[in-house]
C-alpha cells in the first residue's frame, strides 16, 4: 500500500520546487537590500507557532473492501477509510543565533498528532480482520476501528550565506513517526444462545529516523513591512522501524487470552522532503513579525500501522517500509529578533 503518492510524483515536485527557489535566490533583487548584509555575533531569532496539517488518504486503497454487509455485499469500510486521518494542529518552534559573519546555527522542531475513529454495526463481514481459527464467526456484529499517528521532528542546522538573503543548510536531523491501530470486533454464533466472542487486535508501528539534512533557504523583501521566506529541504536518514501486532480474545464472561500475531524490525534508508513558503509582516520593524504560510512534507520508505495490520492477517507477514506518507497544510506564528542591527532581510 502506498500512502498517498508515488515516489516519482514526489521527486518531480521536489525538483521543480528546488529549481524555482534556486532561480529566485540567484535572480537580481527587485527591492532594495540593506547595506549591512552581515550579521553580528549577538544576533538571534526565536520563532513560536503552529501547523495545521492534513494527511490525505491514498486513492489506490479506495477500492479495497475491508468490511462488507451480508447478504448485499455492500462495502461499508474501505482501505481509504483505514488510512484517512483528520487534520490536526501541532506546535512549531525555532531558535537561531549568529555565531560568525556568514554563519548561524539553528534549532528547529515541530510536533503533530492525528487520530481517526470509525464504527460499523450490523450483519458485517470482515475477512481481512478475521483470524483463520474463527471461520464460524466470520460475521462480526460490531466493528470499531481506531487510528492514532504521532510525528515529531527536530533538527540542528548550520546556515551558510551564499549571497544576501540566500542560505545553504546542513546538519543532523531526527524524526520519530509512531502509529497505533486498533480493531475491536464482536462475533456471535447463531447456534449458541447468549454467546459472543470479543476480538481486540492492535498494531504499533514505529519509525525512528536519524541522518543528515541538506537544504536551501531564502528571505526576500516585498515591501517595507512585508517579506517572503521559503525553502526546500531533503534528508537522507537511517530508519530503524519496528512493528508488533497483538490479539486479545475474550469469550463474554471469560478470561481474556492475549497472543502476539506478528513482530519484526529492520534498519533501512529513508528520505524526507519538505517545502516551505511564508509571508511575514513586521509588527515592530526589525524586532517582531508575524507570519503565515504553507508547508508540505513527504516521508518516503516508512512503515505505517494500517499496512502492518493487514500484513499480519495475510501470511507470509513482513515489515513493509515501502510507503510514502504525505502531509500538508498551513503554518502561522510569531518571530522575535534581538541583538545587533537585527535586519530581518539579512539572513
Amino acid at each position: 500500500m502506498r500512502d498517498p503518492v508515488g515516489g516519482n510524483i514526489v521527486k518531480s515536485k521536489l525538483m521543480a520546487t528546488a529549481a524555482f527557489l534556486c532561480l529566485l535566490c540567484c535572480s537580481t533583487a527587485t527591492a532594495q537590500w540593506p547595506l549591512q548584509t552581515y550579521g553580528v555575533q549577538s544576533e538571534w531569532e526565536v520563532e513560536v507557532g503552529a501547523r495545521i496539517l492534513d494527511r490525505p488518504s491514498n486513492d489506490d486503497t479506495a477500492d479495497l473492501a475491508l468490511v462488507t454487509v451480508d447478504p448485499t455485499n455492500v462495502t461499508v469500510f474501505t482501505g481509504a477509510d483505514a488510512v484517512d486521518l483528520n487534520a490536526s494542529i501541532g506546535a512549531d518552534f525555532r531558535f537561531m543565533r549568529k555565531t560568525n559573519y556568514d554563519f548561524s546555527w539553528e534549532v528547529r522542531g515541530f510536533f503533530n498528532g492525528w487520530d481517526n475513529f470509525e464504527s460499523r454495526s450490523g450483519n458485517l463481514r470482515s475477512e481481512a480482520f478475521t483470524p483463520e481459527f474463527l471461520p464460524e464467526f466470520s460475521n462480526p456484529e460490531q466493528f470499531d476501528y481506531g487510528y492514532d499517528s504521532q510525528l515529531f521532528s527536530i533538527e540542528l542546522t548550520c546556515k551558510k550565506a551564499i549571497r544576501p538573503g540566500c542560505n545553504f543548510l546542513i546538519g543532523p536531523r531526527f524524526v520519530d513517526f509512531d502509529e497505533t491501530v486498533s480493531v475491536d470486533s464482536t462475533f456471535v454464533n447463531p447456534f449458541i444462545p447468549n454467546f459472543a466472542f470479543q476480538l481486540d487486535t492492535a498494531n504499533r508501528t514505529r519509525n525512528a529516523m536519524a541522518g543528515i539534512l541538506l537544504g536551501l533557504e531564502i528571505r526576500r523583501p516585498l515591501t517595507r513591512d512585508i517579506f517572503f521566506s521559503g525553502g526546500v529541504k531533503g534528508s537522507l536518514l537511517s530508519n530503524f522501524s519496528s512493528t508488533e501486532t497483538t490479539s486479545t480474545g475474550t469469550v463474554v464472561g471469560g478470561i481474556p487470552i492475549q497472543s502476539t500475531i506478528f513482530e519484526d524490525s529492520k534498519n533501512a534508508a529513508a528520505g524526507i522532503y519538505e517545502i516551505t513558503a511564508r509571508l511575514h509582516y513586521d509588527i515592530s520593524p526589525g524586532n517582531v513579525s508575524c507570519y503565515a504560510g504553507y508547508e508540505a512534507f513527504w516521508m518516503d520508505a516508512v512503515a505505517i500501522a494500517p499496512t502492518q495490520l493487514f500484513e499480519a492477517f495475510d501470511p507470509p507477514s513482513q515489515l513493509n517500509t515501502s510507503n510514502t506518507t504525505f502531509v500538508h497544510g498551513i503554518s502561522f506564528g510569531l518571530m522575535v529578533r534581538a541583538g545587533g542591527a537585527g535586519s530581518r532581510r539579512a539572513y
